[in-house]
């Protein structure tokens, strides 16, 4: 089974599963390059960001005045299963 489709069934939207796995695979990333990469709208973006964090899957690394995003330890979508 894709991890895209098992990240679904534990409650992610799809755009939520993409994000992240693009997170997982490339590290850290802007929200313009996560909006072009995933195909979704930039706007959307961050609100999928936001909800990432709110899970526990993802945090914020400030550099200057940009924000940039990268997965936290993968075992936390882990943990999300044993929710």
């Amino acid at each position: 089974m894709k991890l895209e489709a098992i990240l679904t069934q534990l409650g992610l939207s799809k755009n939520e599963s993409l994000c992240y796995i693009y997170l997982l695979k490339h590290g850290i990333s802007s929200p313009s390059v996560l909006a072009k990469n995933c195909n979704i709208a930039r706007t959307n973006v961050y609100y999928i960001l936001n909800n990432l964090i709110d899970k526990q899957l993802i945090d914020i690394e400030k550099k200057g005045k940009k924000k940039l995003y990268f997965a936290l330890d993968p075992n936390t979508a882990i943990d999300l299963i044993d929710q």
